[in-house]
């Protein structure tokens, strides 16, 4: 199955893309899919989106029980896939990848990945390789 959308995000200087898709749907239309993507990040560290697509909500939030060391921030990457009319898949493939071009695959290493199904929260721990500022 294809990762068909990544929206991205900038963390601490680092492009982060949140990449999902729906495996099974028979006509394979991703725009009968919407997707809420929540990174959270650690107290302190810096987010700025870069790019996400009409179908995609991405929302930043902290948490006091991640840590942003000298190398490395924890996160989690949880996302929701809703279908819309029309759209007939359940199975749902995420990554949390190192960069992206303007279309799947990242550029760089997939940081983690998960698979879950349509409207259930499927979240993803990672650590980004960068530091808080």
């Amino acid at each position: 199955m294809n990762i068909l959308w990544n929206a991205h995000v900038n963390v601490e200087g680092f492009t982060v893309a949140t990449g999902w898709g729906v495996k099974n749907d028979v006509p394979g239309n991703r725009t009968k899919y919407a997707a809420v993507i929540t990174l959270t990040l650690p107290e302190g560290a810096n987010a700025k989106f870069i790019k996400k697509a009409p179908n995609e909500t991405v929302v930043v939030n902290s948490s006091a029980s991640l840590t942003c060391g000298p190398n490395a921030i924890e996160a989690t990457v949880t996302y929701r896939v809703s279908a819309l009319s029309g759209a007939t898949g359940s199975e749902v493939r995420v990554n949390v990848a190192n960069g992206a071009g303007q279309k799947p695959p990242p550029t760089g290493d997939v940081l983690g990945q998960g698979t879950g199904q349509v409207g259930q929260d499927i979240t993803v721990h990672v650590v980004i390789p960068a530091s808080c500022t």
